[in-house]
């Protein structure tokens, strides 16, 4: 899809208004000073819809389709596609998840499944380091007992194996030590034994205590863990659990409510409809990138939701403008500001890049409920590009894939900030962005693929 990127340099038809929005430079980028501008989207005055029946999915009554707030398009679609009819659902998963879907790993608890496949693969790491260090204590102690060991003569006829253990031993200043610490239990490996206790802290995706208070709740629990440090802690929540200081998000009431729930399961199964009538699906998305975040941290599982955040007010802040497919990278801008018409504007650059390549196919945008995406100059777009824009449920970002390229590039972004606080912020995100490729939009669409299954199965997207 790289050919598919146009230059910056091509001609804007002067017919156009030009929208001031400031944008990472494609080309060169020297310092910030070259610059352009993007055009605004200007609908054409006296345009009849409906040019072309193959570009239309028949199953929707327009291009502008929001399940969730209009029941008319609602009913339309039941019509065409019985959402309510478990038959047809299972179909469909078993069409795009595979015929293990309804499989019973599938409704075990995936986390804790996950988190005792890691501590296995954690003690196992452990047992074939604990087996050298018994080889090598083995081998001190039969030398202990047989003094003629240390003599030169003998040295000679030791195996390879009996020099190294022999080199090892020399080099322990206090041995007395290393075989207290090998006949003891370690605080690792009694982590790795009460792993479970710690796991149940996190219970609601999340702990509030900080780490000194955790270890003092488990101590109640089982006095033995007194004896852990809180670095030791730390690390084995990292490192083995996927328990990582992350951002804490107060949830809403209404996220997972029942009306909210069934709007997913909706919205995502319009989605998949369209990928089986061979509809070409994207998915659309923004984000604010901005030098100094802001953060509200807890101790929280790695990969699980977040909801609302109070945020504060960040200056030199730009936008993320992103369309990805289930299999490539299409295309992204980098913007000092964002609005109905610099959405209208990337998505005309987008469709027409994208009919370079599919003519006549139905094209589908799969977007979130802000509000600019909702204007009267988005719905015109889409009625004279002939592209179905198909809305999400509110407070489902995680079914989609552009999500999790954010999280990427954000991460990117500010490990070289941290390197050189004086990074200049929309060069170094357009640079983050240029290396992103078409397996990283191939592994997001895999992990929305885990919420779009919790989705239809009307499961809780924020709070358990």
């Amino acid at each position: 899809m790289e050919q598919m990127r146009r230059s910056d340099s091509e001609s804007v038809d002067g017919s156009r208004n030009l929208v001031g929005v400031v944008l990472a430079d494609k080309s060169g980028y020297k310092a910030n000073r070259r610059v352009t501008v993007k055009p605004k989207f200007t609908p054409a005055e006296h345009f009849v819809a409906g040019r072309s029946s193959e570009r239309r999915l028949p199953f929707f009554s327009s291009y502008f389709v929001d399940l969730s707030q209009d029941k008319e398009q609602l009913e339309f679609f039941r019509v065409n596609f019985n959402y309510k009819s478990v038959m047809k659902v299972k179909q469909l998963l078993k069409h795009h998840f595979g015929s293990r879907f309804n499989a019973e790993w599938l409704k075990k608890d995936y986390d804790m499944f996950s988190r005792s496949i890691r501590v296995e693969l954690e003690k196992r790491r452990r047992e074939r380091e604990q087996s050298g260090l018994a080889k090598r204590i083995a081998f001190f102690e039969r030398s202990f007992q047989d003094p003629s060991t240390h003599l030169h003569a003998s040295q000679r006829h030791l195996t390879r194996t009996e020099r190294r253990h022999w080199t090892w031993v020399r080099r322990q200043r206090d041995m007395q030590g290393v075989l207290a610490d090998f006949h003891a239990l370690s605080p690792w490996d009694f982590l790795l034994q009460n792993w479970k206790p710690v796991v149940f802290l996190f219970e609601s995706d999340y702990c509030e205590l900080p780490v000194h208070k955790q270890l003092a709740a488990l101590t109640e629990a089982i006095p033995e863990f007194a004896a852990i440090s809180k670095t030791t802690y730390r690390r084995f929540l990292k490192k083995v659990l996927h328990i990582r200081y992350g951002t804490a998000k107060v949830a809403h009431a209404n996220c997972d409510s029942a009306e909210r729930k069934e709007e997913r399961r909706i919205a995502t199964v319009a989605l998949l409809h369209a990928l089986s009538a061979h509809a070409h699906v994207f998915f659309f998305d923004e984000t604010t990138v901005a030098e100094s975040s802001f953060r509200c941290k807890v101790w929280k599982k790695i990969g699980k939701p977040n909801t609302h955040l109070e945020r504060k007010i960040v200056f030199g802040t730009f936008k993320l403008l992103l369309l990805v497919s289930a299999r490539e990278i299409v295309n992204y801008w980098v913007v000092a500001r964002s609005s109905s018409e610099v959405i209208c504007a990337f998505l005309d650059e987008s469709v027409e890049l994208i009919r370079s390549e599919y003519k006549a196919a139905p094209l589908l945008v799969f977007l979130d409920n802000a509000k600019m995406h909702k204007t009267l100059l988005m719905q015109q777009f889409s009625e004279q590009r002939e592209v179905h824009l198909l809305f999400n449920a509110a407070n489902s970002s995680k079914s989609m894939p552009a999500e999790y390229i954010f999280e990427k590039v954000k991460r990117e972004f500010r490990r070289r900030v941290s390197k050189r606080p004086r990074e200049n912020v929309s060069k170094t995100l357009w640079e983050e962005c240029g290396k992103l490729g078409d397996i990283d939009a191939r592994h997001a669409y895999e992990r929305a693929k885990i919420w779009m299954r919790k989705a239809i199965e009307r499961e809780s997207f924020w709070i358990k």
